[in-house]
């Protein structure tokens, strides 16, 4: 699958670890932006999770195996991924083959047309998790779009802790 290029905010450190060094914007528009309202549609931070069932065990990478996933959205996958029964459930309905959720080669299923000719509502749902709270059953649109977005209200982003 294709990736297409998402610019992040924040400068990254250029020693070869190309961490993020978060307050240290990558331009001046980006600087100004942060202490005004502002709505966003694309990507905050340009992470694409991949869970990864690997025929034994359940793990998670970015796009690439140095991709930087947030703690809270790590501490996330942790809790919904890494228990017995889940598992148990990967283990049932995969046993040895290799599967990627939510990643490459992972194709949504239509739950319901909605108006807007080709669109639909998928069986598929997301946590969306932010620093301080979450909302875990999120309807995701079809068909796949070449960038991923999430569309919330100023009050919504506030109460999962996002700095609109």
């Amino acid at each position: 699958m294709l990736y297409h290029k998402i610019e992040t905010i924040y400068n990254r450190e250029m020693d070869g670890t190309k961490k993020l060094i978060e307050g240290s914007w990558r331009n001046p528009t980006v600087q100004y932006l942060k202490n005004n309202y502002w709505e966003w549609t694309e990507k905050i931070d340009g992470t694409n999770i991949r869970i990864v069932w690997d025929g034994h065990k359940v793990s998670f990478g970015g796009r690439t195996e140095r991709a930087q996933i947030p703690s809270h959205l790590v501490n996330k996958l942790n809790e919904l991924f890494l228990t017995d029964e889940v598992e148990q459930l990967f283990e049932q309905n995969f046993g040895e083959k290799e599967v990627i959720l939510f990643g490459e080669g992972y194709e949504l299923t239509n739950k319901k047309d909605l108006s807007q000719p080709g669109q639909y509502v998928t069986n598929e749902r997301v946590a969306v998790v932010g620093p301080k709270s979450q909302f875990p059953a999120v309807s995701i649109l079809g068909p796949v779009r070449p960038a991923t977005q999430v569309e919330i209200s100023a009050t919504d982003a506030r109460a999962i802790g996002v700095v609109a």
